[in-house]
């Protein structure tokens, strides 16, 4: 007979909420959290205690970079010079 796990029903709650809001911050201004919270959000229907603090985690990360930002004050000569990672770029020389 197999054994199923028991799945407390609080932590998933608490945890689908804590994605849910993950998620909508990611979407809409928080793109740097995107792989964390999708690996997290595939453990919504039986989370660990665990997984719940890895989430309220990147909740303590955004709270600590709440008062960063990127300023583009028009000092340097070269303007906006960005820079990636990308893989599919290449694909744009053919």
């Amino acid at each position: 007979m197999a054994h199923k796990s028991v799945i407390d029903l609080k932590i998933r709650s608490l945890f689908q909420q804590v994605i849910r809001s993950l998620l909508y911050l990611m979407l809409g201004t928080h793109f740097n959290i995107a792989y964390a919270v999708i690996a997290l959000s595939k453990h919504t229907a039986k989370p660990s205690k665990e997984y719940l603090d890895h989430a309220f985690y990147i909740c303590q990360y955004l709270l600590g970079t709440c008062y960063y930002s990127l300023v583009f004050d028009g000092s340097t000569k070269a303007g906006l010079i960005v820079y990636t990672d990308s893989d599919w770029t290449s694909d744009l020389n053919t």
